[in-house]
């Protein structure tokens, strides 16, 4: 069977959110994420297909820059907790240095 991801998924274990840099309100909280993409788990209904420009932020100041990236949602699903959504996003824009920054939060959720 042929794998469907192009980069590895990272869990996240510590609490780091996205941020919706327009609207400036919470998105959701950050599950895993890969060089692709992210999972969240949201209390928010956000369409298929929405494009925001986002801020990947840690709860604990200085566990690691935050960075903005642009992400597209492909997917949302039901989550166990009630009212609230896994949603799958990718990145579609993302700065050298953003690059930089989500390279440090994964390998540090790695470890």
């Amino acid at each position: 069977m042929k794998k469907r991801r192009k980069h590895e998924r990272v869990p996240v274990t510590s609490e780091v959110y996205l941020w919706d840099e327009i609207e400036e309100c919470l998105l959701g909280q950050l599950c895993n994420v890969s060089y692709g993409g992210l999972l969240i788990l949201t209390e928010r209904q956000l369409p298929i297909d929405a494009v925001f420009q986002a801020r990947v932020q840690p709860a604990q100041q200085g566990a690691f820059p935050s960075f903005s990236v642009g992400v597209e949602t492909l997917w949302a699903h039901p989550a166990n907790q009630a009212g609230s959504s896994w949603v799958g996003m990718q990145i579609i824009d993302l700065s050298e240095k953003g690059s930089s920054r989500l390279k440090t939060l994964m390998e540090r959720q790695a470890r």
